[in-house]
């Protein structure tokens, strides 16, 4: 057990190698460190959740009109596509949080009220 998981920790630290060395590569940023790097991934993926958290607690409300500024950004839907991708391998069953999250996501519906003389 000890050995696969002395394993597992240096395969994510190659990858976590790689990605400081392909994005200190790139012309365009300021080189960082691997714990920059790593630290900036968990702010990252932290305001992600906060901000989906926020937006369904929002959605759930009765009568609660969308608002606008709780949607996701295009990068926090990245993030968290990401988290699921990694997650996906891992289903519980008796879990009611993963059953609501696997059917039924936040959507936001633009709904136009309107009145009409046959009602």
């Amino acid at each position: 057990k000890q050995w696969y998981q002395r394993r597992v920790r240096d395969k994510k630290n190659d990858a976590w190698k790689e990605i400081c060395t392909l994005f200190n590569n790139n012309l365009h940023v300021s080189p960082k460190t691997l714990v920059q790097l790593k630290a900036k991934w968990d702010n990252l993926k932290t305001r992600a959740k906060e901000r989906k958290d926020a937006l369904s607690k929002h959605l759930v409300k009765t009568g609660a009109e969308p608002d606008t500024s709780l949607l996701l950004t295009a990068n926090e839907e990245k993030v968290l596509e990401i988290m699921m991708g990694a997650t996906d391998s891992i289903k519980n069953e008796f879990d009611s949080d993963s059953f609501k999250s696997e059917c039924a996501s936040p959507v936001i519906v633009n709904v136009t009220a309107s009145t009409s003389s046959s009602i």
